[in-house]
């Protein structure tokens, strides 16, 4: 009997353990805890497939280990002095590792096949591999947290923390990050619950502080080599071992840095039928770790550096209401808004065309300019129109293509004068509305979620050219990607969307590829 199916075992083992002590020391208040996690992970993936190789079988054996340690240091002080001040220090101290390696042989050409992957030496000499691989990183951090309140009205939060990462350069794997909250808790005031007295919570809030990302891999600071058999001499002799630098070094790359303040007030009225909270942010990130593009001449595409600053600011609102409450029944209904917007305040900070504006820059994502969103749209103006048949088309236009708007006049449509700042692609602003049903044990909710795009806002999420054969940003994975498109075609010359054109063919508003057409297809001389 002919065997059809991929022999496989796939064999995992997870184990994982959460630990901690706690001590209290002689001094009143103080004590120590000590918390530590580990989770080590094991996989053995092992594969043979008969029909392979033209019948022949190939073979794998892979063994996998992973390890994740966490060990917290904490001493923590609390305090009431005076039935009033209220005194909380923790100071901290931690360090995290990850590491992990695997193996991997793989053979293939089987004279006897009857012990599979277990018997990868009888396999073809010319077909036996070997890979592994391994990794380490580490991180240490320390920490200080002071919180003082007062008679449950004002409170205050100090907080520095230092963090160490093993995936930056050598010059500056660490980072300081310090923060300071101030909280009013206007409700307990005794004028405000006499005068208000349907007020459950109101509270203003502002924090001032830094936070940092260290969102890089592990050895993207260092020069990397690739190596491999890569060179045929053409001599008989088996392929040469080769290496090569697949990525250049940068000792100065470090922590991302965001420097925010944040207002907020929590509130709750008609003694807690509404309660809700409002938020203001307004963030500045420095030191972005973004990928440059290099020339290619360099024999390199990309280094990974610490550029720019970029400014966020946005409003938050949150509110929840009972709207009915009854012995068996509840209605309650919670509306979410938010609204962000960026700025790349300055990029490299050059201007080598000496305009007195700093120059743009040109990436693999797209265009950043200074002044302008991270999501700009900066491309042709399109004036919706269609070249037709007998129009005066310039060169490498064809029928069916849009027309551009020929911004400075010099009757070309160029690149770098005819394309301008469209808009951008993100949302102007976003809410929700949920509401939540309770009949004894029966819940029923309905929820509404709206992305909105504003004036020239959200511009290419909605295209129908985003369904490509590829996940949409509505989770919709659309192959019939043409049946959305009134196409062009000169039996639809009124068709809104652009012509498509294969092997000087244009089909109508169906696409099919020429060796697959019959007579549907339609051709013309161009």
């Amino acid at each position: 009997m002919l065997r059809t199916a991929i022999d496989q075992l796939d064999k995992r083992l997870n184990l994982f353990g959460n630990f901690y002590a706690q001590v209290k020391l002689p001094i009143k208040g103080l004590s120590y805890r000590i918390n530590h996690a580990i989770n080590y992970r094991t996989q053995r993936d092992f594969r043979f497939d008969s029909i392979a190789n033209n019948f022949a079988g190939a073979a794998s054996k892979e063994n996998i280990y992973r390890e994740d340690r966490t060990t917290d240091n904490l001493l923590t002080y609390k305090k009431t002095f005076n039935e009033k001040h209220d005194l909380d220090v923790t100071l901290l101290y931690g360090f995290e590792e990850r590491s992990g390696e695997s193996a991997i042989a793989r053979s293939g050409s089987f004279l006897n096949q009857t012990l599979g992957y277990n018997s990868l030496e009888s396999g073809d000499v010319d077909l036996q591999l070997a890979e592994s691989d391994a990794f380490d990183e580490r991180s240490i951090y320390q920490m200080a947290r002071l919180n003082y309140r007062y008679n449950d009205k004002y409170l205050l939060t100090f907080t520095t923390r230092r963090d160490g990462f093993s995936g930056f350069g050598t010059d500056k794997k660490f980072g300081i990050f310090p923060s300071l909250g101030l909280a009013w808790t206007i409700s307990n005031e005794k004028f405000i619950a006499d005068a208000m007295p349907g007020i459950t919570n109101l509270k203003l809030r502002a924090t001032y502080g830094q936070t940092g990302n260290r969102t890089v891999g592990r050895y993207r600071t260092l020069a990397r080599v690739d190596a491999g058999f890569q060179y045929v001499f053409g001599d008989g002799s088996g392929p040469a071992y080769g290496q090569n630098i697949s990525s250049l070094a940068n000792n100065s790359l470090s922590w991302e840095t965001t420097t925010g303040l944040n207002l907020g007030l929590d509130f709750g009225f008609l003694n807690g039928k509404i309660t809700g909270s409002i938020n203001y942010y307004d963030t500045t990130t420095e030191d972005i770790l973004f990928d440059i593009n290099l020339p290619r001449i360099t024999g390199f595409e990309t280094i990974p550096t610490n550029l720019g600053e970029v400014a966020n600011n946005g409003l938050e609102l949150s509110v929840t209401s009972i709207n009915v409450q009854l012995d068996n029944f509840t209605w309650t209904s919670t509306v979410n808004f938010s609204t962000n917007s960026n700025e790349i305040i300055t990029i490299l900070g050059r201007d080598d065309n000496n305009d007195g504006i700093e120059d743009d820059l040109i990436t693999t994502r797209g265009r950043l300019i200074p002044g302008q969103s991270i999501q700009t749209i900066y491309d042709y103006v399109d004036t919706g129109a269609i070249y037709q048949l007998n129009d005066n088309i310039p060169d490498s236009y064809n029928p069916g293509n849009r027309i551009f708007e020929d911004l400075d006049g010099d009757g070309l449509i160029s690149a770098d004068k005819d394309r301008k700042v469209l808009g951008r692609a993100e949302e102007a602003y976003r809410f929700s509305i949920y509401n939540e049903f309770n009949y004894k044990d029966f819940t029923f909710s309905a929820f509404i979620n709206s992305i909105q795009g504003g004036k020239d806002g959200y511009l290419g999420r909605v295209s129908p050219t985003t369904s490509v054969n590829i996940l949409r940003h509505d989770n919709a994975n659309t192959y019939n990607t043409f049946e959305e498109f009134d196409a062009w075609s000169p039996a639809n010359p009124n068709g809104i969307h652009s012509g498509v054109l294969f092997d000087d063919t244009y089909i109508g508003t169906t696409l099919c590829r020429s060796q697959f057409c019959t007579s549907s297809r339609r051709t013309i001389s161009l």
